[in-house]
């Protein structure tokens, strides 16, 4: 399930308990290798804070005939950062199931079509209700009513998600359910008067008010063109002071505009990334159809790397659409349009100004698709053909981890290179990334990684994990609980530089009562910075903590959660346990 209508006020709960536990942590460990090397091995004596910042991109290697290329290795790829070779320290494949699999097993081999029949699919439409206007709301639900009867099968799992959160449905194979729910949809109540059309005044493009607002750009075709138009649509004509009038009203509007456009934005951008971070609770390769008329990422550039970031770790790849299709129309009306200027040359600035608006608009889109592994389908106003190539094309990507050799938390863009030591290849990656900032921004994804997992009702599988109890009555009034969690390690990359093998683990266990209250919880924190041989012992025996709590007669569930800092994967369980009188 990704999204549950009961997990509110658990969400309020679990924020608040996990705040106090990073306030006043304490730990209680049966076996403690990691803490027992440190000491050794530390002449120090130092506490080893590790903070990870493994670097994901996603690339996929295509033929000159657009053919998946599927046979390559780690020693295939090169990463380069601001220029510097990296060392690769992760290398994953990942193959999303479709219809056709192209595949091409040695250089200059032909491409073949796969004769296996398709896989299970689980495939999510996201519909950024925030940007797309009721005409192209009305195409996505005809198109998507299309998609879900002719283009599914009857095992895929299929859900519906809208960035406003007014529809939402599970994963499901019940595809008439989600029709339901897609026909219901609604256009956001800020969309059906906006968007560079004569219902405003003056009617402004995106990227002109932009530059009106946040740029003080008050010379050129944008800016005159918007006090003539408002000159127009305000009736100013027969005022001597028309233009210094219309100057100020543009000016308003303008700042109007961006801020909506910008709340728009974010709540757009935060809503996919609460999406992609609970799809790490369902297992297997996922894929995101992200449908929109494009927004402006304004100074949204991090959130954009957030959400991108949380789809790699997701296992899901994007693919997104152009909802607006193909547009013939002449922006803002055409030459016999009452209340506009009608000359040639303002004819010709609208062209010009709605091409680099749209070009715009679509900047965020191209980069959610290609820096995840996806395609950006756009100029086609067949919206389910778009729909069944989206998820009836398999994606074959290589995913590429590495630690970069610039250690500056500066919050910086760092340009990537992906290059693949085959000719007539081409590769298709993320072209860089936003360095973190400082030690806070690693804190606070963690601290977030671990509400989730605790919120959700699905467990976390990246790292398998296993609850043992013990009870033990004394005199005491209440039975003392040992909770055992016991990390199968095996799954889990250790982070080598100098001689030594790092990560970092955080266990969190919570204590529920019957009527799914927190009671008590307790986090522990393992730094591992062992030598080989002491790692070894570690992948043998795996990891085992303990936490004991104090319970009196009753029915209680135990959830823990474990994430390391190496990739940031999450493991959770829960157990369930009766207290006796």
């Amino acid at each position: 399930m990704i999204y549950s209508r009961n997990e509110l006020p658990r969400r309020v709960l679990v924020t608040l308990i996990v705040i106090a536990l990073l306030t006043f942590s304490h730990s209680s460990i049966r076996r403690s290798l990691a803490a027992d090397s440190r000491k050794k091995e530390s002449p120090d004596s130092q506490t080893f804070k590790v903070i990870v910042d493994l670097v994901t991109v996603n690339a996929t290697v295509s033929d000159k005939q657009g053919a998946p290329i599927k046979n390559l290795t780690q020693d295939d790829f090169q990463v380069l950062e601001e220029g510097v070779p990296q060392k690769i320290s992760v290398f994953k494949i990942q193959v999303l199931p479709g219809i056709a699999v192209p595949i091409v097993t040695k250089p200059g081999e032909a491409a073949a079509a796969n004769p296996v029949a398709p896989l299970a699919r689980k495939v999510i439409l996201f519909v950024d209700d925030y940007h797309i206007q009721f005409a192209n709301l009305y195409r996505i639900k005809k198109a998507g009513e299309k998609f879900l009867r002719d283009n599914l099968g009857p095992e895929d799992l299929v859900a519906l998600i809208t960035a406003s959160g007014q529809h939402s449905t599970e994963l499901t194979k019940y595809h008439e359910y989600v029709l339901a729910s897609l026909n219901s949809l609604n256009p956001n109540i800020r969309t059906t008067g906006k968007g560079n059309n004569l219902a405003e005044c003056p009617p402004l493009f995106d990227t002109q008010a932009f530059q009106i607002s946040e740029r003080g750009d008050l010379a050129g075709d944008p800016w005159t063109l918007a006090i003539n138009d408002t000159i127009q649509c305000a009736n100013l004509q027969n005022l001597q002071d028309a233009a210094a009038i219309a100057a100020n009203i543009v000016r308003a509007h303008a700042r109007q505009r961006v801020a909506e456009m910008s709340d728009d934005s974010k709540r757009a951008l935060a809503s996919l990334q609460t999406l992609l971070r609970r799809l790490r609770a369902i297992d297997g390769p996922k894929k995101v159809v992200f449908l929109s008329d494009g927004f402006l990422l304004l100074e949204l550039t991090e959130q954009l790397e957030m959400a991108i970031d949380s789809a790699t770790r997701s296992n899901t790849i994007i693919d997104s659409i152009d909802s607006l299709g193909l547009d013939a129309t002449p922006p803002m009306g055409d030459a016999s349009t009452p209340g506009l200027p009608v000359s040639g040359g303002d004819f010709g600035t609208r062209m010009r100004m709605a091409s680099d608006d749209r070009s715009s608009r679509e900047d965020p889109l191209n980069a959610l698709a290609v820096d995840t592994g996806g395609k950006f389908y756009h100029n086609n106003n067949d919206l389910a053909v778009q729909m069944r190539s989206a998820v009836d094309e398999a994606t074959f990507t290589y995913i590429l981890g590495y630690y970069p050799t610039n250690t500056q938390r500066d919050g910086k863009f760092r340009k990537l290179a992906v290059k693949v030591n085959r000719p007539g290849v081409r590769v298709t990656a993320r072209k860089g990334y936003y360095a973190p900032k400082g030690e806070a921004a690693f804190e606070a994804e963690k601290n977030a990684d671990i509400r989730e997992a605790l919120e959700s009702a699905q467990n976390f599988n990246d790292i398998p994990i296993a609850l043992s109890l013990n009870v033990t009555h004394d005199n005491l009034p209440q039975a003392a609980v040992s909770v055992q969690t016991r990390i199968d390690v095996h799954k889990i990359h250790f982070q080598k530089r100098e001689d030594r093998n790092r990560n970092t683990f955080t266990i969190v266990t919570i204590i529920y009562d019957a009527s799914d209250h927190m009671l008590d919880g307790k986090e522990t924190r393992i730094d591992f910075n062992l030598t080989d041989p002491n790692f070894k012992n570690v992948m043998q025996e795996g990891l085992v903590t303990q936490a004991s709590f104090r319970l009196g007669p009753g029915s209680y569930k135990i959830r823990a959660v474990v994430r390391d800092a190496a990739e940031t994967k999450l493991g959770s369980t829960t157990k369930a346990i009766e207290i006796q009188d």
